[in-house]
């Protein structure tokens, strides 16, 4: 009898939660389709306005459209952090490593010309870019130390990045080339580079550690970034020659910066995978859970 008398009433209170929870994500979900729509729509404005005002077409542009795509991506992954108020699902450590990789990048491409895009864009809009990329990573970093520090996952963030920075220190030393005409700006570039490459590692080891449906925002977030740096590994492969060391020895810059950006493809290609597979049939992308 007691259980009859508590039925009718935990009924309805279980329906209402049920309904409360569903149009909370609905509207979740609502606020992160009109945010990518906006995002993509700013983001095509701007290309085709710097196509056409400013760049004159040389095919190192594709640099500044994969900064671009960067710059877009941090968006992206701010505008869910404020459309989901959490953190959860966004690696510190990988913020951490890319504010290493745009202050080596600003710290050359500001002060030298050596490796900035050969056509007008080089002249600011790249630079700016990285700047607003810059401020945009630290922005998020800032929300998930702070207001959102409690719906980060701290259990699941928890890959070794530095053993990782003192090899991407050691391959800068060791592959810098020469176009700064300066060891620290080179340095500083080839720091940028190396530490570029690994940087998404710590994202993808939280988002497998954690498992389970992947948003809408931070699927795009990695996807953007995958095809980032796909056109950057397009203007390496075929520029690196230019890297060439003036004495005509071996060009081990130009051969590391081609290795580095191809093996940035390869540590995102399986989740590529299970994001073309989830956008190909127009379903929520779920990844499948690391045991570590």
């Amino acid at each position: 009898m007691q259980g009859e008398s508590f039925a009718p009433v935990s009924s309805p209170v279980r329906r209402a939660s049920c309904t409360l929870a569903y149009l909370a994500e609905r509207e979740i979900l609502d606020i992160e389709t009109a945010s990518l729509g906006a995002a993509y729509g700013l983001f095509l404005t701007t290309v085709l306005v710097v196509l056409w005002q400013i760049s004159d077409l040389n095919f190192s542009v594709v640099c500044t459209i994969g900064s671009g795509l960067q710059c877009l991506a941090f968006a992206l992954l701010s505008m869910k952090m404020r459309a989901a108020k959490s953190a959860r699902g966004i690696s510190a450590k990988a913020l951490q490593l890319y504010v290493i990789v745009y202050i080596c990048r600003l710290t050359s491409t500001l002060n030298m010309e050596g490796y900035i895009p050969m056509d007008a864009t080089g002249d600011w809009v790249y630079q700016v870019a990285d700047i607003v990329t810059l401020l945009l990573v630290l922005l998020i970093l800032q929300r998930i130390y702070t207001t959102h520090s409690k719906t980060h996952s701290d259990d699941a963030d928890t890959f070794q990045v530095l053993p990782m920075l003192a090899c991407c220190a050691g391959v800068a030393f060791l592959c810098h080339g020469d176009l700064n005409r300066s060891l620290f700006f080179d340095v500083a570039w080839m720091m940028s580079v190396s530490v570029d490459t690994v940087a998404m590692v710590p994202q993808l080891w939280l988002l497998s550690k954690l498992g389970g449906k992947v948003d809408a925002l931070t699927s795009h977030f990695v996807a953007l970034l995958f095809a980032s740096r796909a056109l950057t590994f397009c203007f390496w492969f075929y520029g690196y020659p230019e890297l060439a060391p003036l004495d005509n020895s071996w060009n081990a810059c130009g051969y590391a910066h081609v290795a580095l950006h191809f093996a940035q493809l390869v540590l995102c290609a399986d989740f590529m995978y299970y994001y073309l597979k989830a956008t190909l049939r127009q379903e929520a992308m779920v990844l499948p859970e690391l045991d570590v």
